[in-house]
């Protein structure tokens, strides 16, 4: 059965944390403390998630229902809600991190294969958001890069990562702003007024000039 707001106000806390179930995935999740807190579970690629929506009554019934609306619509669009609401807190940001640029650019690809975009994910998960994905993008700099590139996780990182060079504003290549590389994609991912890319493929990047000086093999291969 459906909630409504007489039946949420009679909810008593118990010693245990206890969930009421209103509609489509939605649930209110009734704390010893008292708190009511909303959540959304959903199915994404056949894997069980949950989003928290806020706390009840600073979000109401109403509300967390036009939520989980938006974030249903979302799915049928194939799109993973939790991966959008960190690129909405981005676009928010007056200064974006590399976690959560890259993290836009990944969301915007709807090309690959789920098994690339999943492979893809975990691998910044795991081995580039723990060690950089907190730095803003303005105070990243090739040994940064480097380090990640000549440590064990070299060839794997270039098989499985994508590259960015950041640019600025005007379009011009900004210095040290080289970050990922990739084997089966290349990418130049402008984060000053939009965060619209290019792709350049086959042997282009290697042209590119990445640092202003330096092209991308020599930069791998020079010292940090």
């Amino acid at each position: 059965m459906s909630l409504n707001d007489t039946k949420i106000r009679s909810l008593k806390p118990s010693a245990k944390p206890f969930k009421v179930s209103d509609s489509h995935g939605l649930y209110l999740l009734v704390n010893p403390g008292g708190s009511r807190l909303w959540y959304l579970k959903y199915r994404f690629n056949g894997k069980e998630s949950r989003l928290g929506l806020g706390a009840y009554p600073d979000v109401s019934l109403a509300y967390a229902r036009q939520q989980r609306d938006g974030i249903r619509k979302l799915l049928t669009q194939n799109i993973n809600p939790s991966q959008q609401r960190i690129a909405e807190k981005a676009a928010r940001s007056p200064e974006k991190t590399l976690k959560h640029v890259a993290m836009s650019w990944h969301i915007s690809n709807r090309t690959w294969s789920e098994n690339h975009a999943s492979r893809l994910l975990a691998s910044m998960n795991n081995h580039i958001f723990p060690v950089i994905g907190h730095l803003p993008v303005a105070e990243l700099k090739p040994r940064h890069f480097i380090d990640l590139l000549k440590g064990k996780l070299s060839w794997f990182f270039l098989r499985q990562c994508v590259f960015f060079v950041f640019v600025s504003p005007d379009g011009s290549l900004s210095r040290h702003r080289s970050v990922l590389q990739g084997r089966s994609m290349r990418a130049i991912y402008p984060c000053g007024t939009g965060c619209v890319g290019k792709r350049l493929t086959g042997s282009r990047y290697r042209k590119e000039k990445l640092t202003g000086e330096k092209s991308y093999d020599q930069l791998l291969h020079s010292r940090a």
